[in-house]
């Protein structure tokens, strides 16, 4: 079987360990939990992928600066031939760790879901956008290009703005803006928070104003991944010209909590995929769909559901 198209990206989730506790976590990682794929298993499946056309490594978590192995784990998919990716919240990444990382890392993919305030609360730590602002200076004189991801929700909507000039003051190379998913930690923190189809319409536009105004690329998602699992024949991955890291993928996830089996490509950009693995229960699923169809989307008292105006944005000062 050979991957076409896009680029094919493999999902790696190899710990739920973490060192925050979101209140938007779609797989329940957290510092309590320990759940970890052994280094052995994994570099199989990233030689096994490469193989089959896979072209990017994308390693996420729990926090994959707490897996021991990573290093190790980049250092195989480098060897395969294969651009690799960290999703991380940004908070360890120390002159150290970056050390480690520079020779193996093509791109670093950074948290920031809004305004410190919205951001240490979605993290659940009141530091969170305090250590990270202060790692950002190691990370712009590590050399290992950046971007940015925000998980999209009815709380920080108005503050797209301030993630795109905070990005950009870093010299990122774009911003991916994720639907929050109504999965895991969230069912039970943020079920009111989901966006719907007026407040991604707003997000699409407010994105391609950004994206010009700041001179930097500004991806909104339009699914989250549990509708790509439940409908993987309905995910059509285009290619950007130039293609651009965290850009356009199209692929399989493989984690402690879920994984995604590839089967062979039905078109030229088309990719399908066998969920298996624990999945939320129908109980949880119907009783989120139920407060949805009753109204109850409002995060907090007097909440309005009006398009936002945009934020206020940081200044060069404030950006750190």
């Amino acid at each position: 079987m050979k991957l076409t198209g896009g680029q094919a990206i493999l999902q790696l989730h190899p710990s739920r360990r973490c060192n925050l506790s979101c209140r938007h976590c779609c797989s329940l990682s957290g510092p309590e939990v320990d759940a970890a794929l052994p280094l052995a298993l994994l570099q199989q499946v990233t030689r096994e992928a490469a193989g089959l056309g896979y072209r990017v490594v994308g390693v996420s978590g729990g926090e994959p600066l707490l897996y021991p192995e990573l290093p190790s784990l980049l250092r195989t998919a480098k060897g395969a031939g294969m651009r690799t990716t960290v999703t991380t919240n940004g908070m360890l990444l120390t002159e150290r760790r970056l050390s480690e990382l520079v020779p193996l890392t093509d791109v670093l993919a950074i948290s920031l879901d809004g305004h410190p305030d919205s951001h240490n609360r979605l993290r659940g730590n009141p530091r969170a956008f305090g250590v990270l602002d202060r790692r950002m200076k190691a990370v712009e004189r590590s050399g290992i290009p950046c971007a940015f991801i925000t998980t999209l929700t009815l709380e920080n909507l108005a503050e797209l703005e301030f993630v795109v000039a905070y990005a950009q003051a870093h010299g990122a190379g774009g911003v991916q803006v994720h639907p929050l998913e109504p999965e895991g930690a969230a069912l039970d923190n943020l079920a009111e928070c989901v966006p719907d189809a007026r407040e991604f319409v707003f997000a699409i536009v407010e994105g391609a104003r950004l994206s010009q105004r700041y001179g930097i690329p500004v991806q909104v998602d339009l699914a989250h991944r549990a509708a790509l699992l439940r409908h993987p024949e309905a995910f059509l991955a285009l290619a950007p010209d130039p293609p651009r890291p965290l850009s356009s993928w199209q692929g399989t996830w493989l984690g402690t909590w879920k994984a995604v089996v590839p089967r062979p490509s039905t078109g030229t950009r088309r990719s399908t995929g066998r969920p298996v693995g624990r999945a939320v229960s129908p109980r949880r699923r119907a009783d989120l769909r139920a407060r949805l169809r009753a109204g109850r989307r409002s995060c907090g008292p007097g909440r309005r559901r009006t398009a936002p105006a945009p934020a206020d944005t940081p200044s060069a000062a404030a950006g750190g």
